[in-house]
């Protein structure tokens, strides 16, 4: 199976300075998106100019793409992972294929298996493309890579037809209760944060960006809890994700 299908978004990254796990999770969002359209046929991003991107964005932040982001939680850590490997995997497949270039995906991939199992369909797709990479090189296949390998739970190979990796998005917004008294206020946002489960549940909303008045941000808090959510995609299977739900007041709608 092409590696290039195998791979998804990503790897690790850590600064020297105090890195913005917000911008982090931006950047590793926006350079999967970018490089997809490259295995939709659109040759524009090529993998090692993908890479030469990624690596310039992350740059502006402080970050050293490919080294840990230890001061973020999983929901950055592991696409970042994911899209050191899935980059740096792709230019492999592209050729040529050097041992340093195998290890380092390797290295990536054994740190996401803290965090995912051989029946995971993402990693197991990973397995086996190292595992054809090393061999088409003429290389030694490393030990635990083999065992992952061989592991009779290994997920079968990817088969559905929906997209590798999609986004959470609304099915049903839910319209805000505007508070009768604040038919006089301003235009004014809110924007929640809130986590999406694998069934699109929506749970742990907080807001992110407050109108300052307290009855529009609970208004707000509302309508993204009440909301309907089709959970995020990644290798066809739904995952847990943060979501930002903005909610614009425009008074005038009301008089």
């Amino acid at each position: 199976m092409s590696l290039t299908v195998l791979l998804v978004v990503l790897g690790h990254a850590s600064s020297h300075a105090a890195v913005s796990c917000a911008d982090a999770s931006r950047i590793t969002h926006e350079s999967y998106r970018m490089f997809w359209n490259y295995e939709q046929g659109d040759n524009t991003y090529d993998p090692a100019t993908a890479i030469r991107l990624a690596e310039d964005k992350f740059r502006a932040i402080g970050i050293d793409f490919g080294t840990p982001l230890e001061a973020c939680d999983d929901y950055t850590k592991v696409p970042y992972d994911m899209l050191f490997v899935y980059l740096h995997g792709a230019a492999l497949e592209a050729g040529p294929v050097a041992r340093e270039g195998l290890d380092a995906v390797l290295t990536r991939l054994r740190y996401l298996n803290s965090r995912m199992s051989v029946e995971n369909l993402f990693f197991a797709t990973y397995v086996r493309g190292l595992v054809t990479l090393y061999k088409g090189a003429h290389l030694p296949i490393p030990a635990d890579l083999q065992a992952w390998f061989d592991d009779p739970r290994l997920a079968p190979p990817v088969g559905c037809m929906t997209p590798y990796y999609q986004d959470a998005w609304v099915l049903k917004a839910v319209a805000p209760a505007y508070p009768f008294d604040m038919e006089n206020a301003q235009t004014t946002t809110a924007v929640v944060e809130l986590t999406i489960s694998t069934t699109g549940r929506p749970s742990n909303t907080r807001i992110v960006q407050s109108t300052e008045n307290p009855a529009l941000d609970k208004a707000a808090l509302d309508a993204a809890q009440n909301t309907t959510y089709v959970p995020k995609t990644l290798y066809c299977e739904p995952v847990t994700s943060k979501y930002l739900y903005r909610v614009n007041f425009k008074p005038y709608l009301h008089n």
